[in-house]
């Protein structure tokens, strides 16, 4: 009885946890965190290319929704949540693909939109795994079903004209001796153009390197408006729309796909689509559980992703 009014002994104060003992606590949850967030939840992006100018233009950020189509499982599990495909330009790999999951896509909140812009793994990466490949973000204009083509600029889906959205680019060739000062090009807002001297003090020279129709200048892509402005320039002799008829060169899908080489696709097409990015297609888009009939032609289409 007497014992229980002793009085306790105090418990040993619990030792307090070193200053880099907490740091590697913290980064490490930190580290969990992100990768956690990034793989099913949403993730942080730059604008690579300028394919999507005037809607996004290069090196702007956008945060991007997983779970609208579904995460997808990781395939390389081994890799630093912080850096994509090196440690920031170092060279170095930020990753171990010694180790190769199958990879699966959850559930999502519902499938791909047809005008909406999406990111994906670019597929010619060939020399990275699937989810290590450079990211690209494009507008999707045709989803699994649907019959594309291209006539004279135009989009076709299913044989409708898609709407074509305000200050739509495209390409156009100018005509000019001297070449133009960046200065002009920047109060335009033109900012996609060839330049074979971005030091010196003109934006791009006239150079034998760049012909159209017999022309002397440069290539632009640019909205109609800009380039009705540019053309009225004392120095501009011209600016033409540049159109690329079917089998008139600037090859497109599936010819174009030859650049992969043989290290990487024993693609060798034995049909001639003639197909540009100004005529292009009919093309139908492959769709789960459909049947299509294996002729050379659809081979040639089909067997390259």
């Amino acid at each position: 009885m007497l014992d229980f009014f002793k009085k306790k002994k105090d418990k040993a104060p619990k030792q307090k946890k070193g200053f880099f003992r907490e740091l590697f606590n913290d980064v490490l949850f930190a580290l969990i965190a992100v990768t956690i967030i990034r793989g099913l939840f949403i993730e942080a992006y730059a604008i690579p290319t300028g394919s999507m100018e005037n809607s996004m233009l290069i090196g702007d950020h956008l945060f991007v929704s997983k779970l609208h189509y579904g995460a997808r499982t990781p395939k390389t599990p081994i890799k630093f949540p912080l850096a994509h495909q090196d440690f920031w330009g170092s060279g170095i790999p930020s990753y171990w693909d010694g180790i190769q999951l199958p990879q699966y896509r959850l559930p999502g909140f519902r499938k791909v939109r047809r005008g909406e812009p999406v990111v994906f793994n670019y597929p010619p990466d060939l020399k990275f795994p699937t989810d290590i490949k450079t990211f690209y973000v494009k507008r999707c204009v045709a989803i699994p079903g649907d019959v594309l083509e291209v006539r004279d600029q135009q989009v076709y889906i299913n044989g409708e004209p898609m709407e074509n959205p305000p200050h739509m680019q495209t390409s156009y060739f100018v005509e000019t001796q001297n070449g133009i000062h960046p200065r002009y090009m920047r109060e335009l807002g033109i900012t996609d153009y060839t330049d074979d001297s971005p030091m010196q003090d003109y934006a791009t020279t006239a150079s034998p390197n760049y012909q159209y129709n017999g022309k002397l200048g440069f290539y632009m892509n640019t909205s109609q408006e800009q380039a009705d402005e540019l053309a009225k320039l004392s120095f501009v002799t011209s600016v033409e729309k540049v159109v690329y008829r079917k089998g008139e060169g600037h090859k497109a899908f599936p010819e174009a796909q030859q650049y992969l080489g043989a290290e990487y696709t024993a693609y060798n097409p034995v049909t001639d689509f003639g197909w540009t990015t100004d005529f292009f297609g009919p093309l139908t888009m492959p769709e789960k559980g459909k049947t299509i009939q294996l002729t050379p032609e659809n081979v040639d289409l089909y067997r390259t992703p």
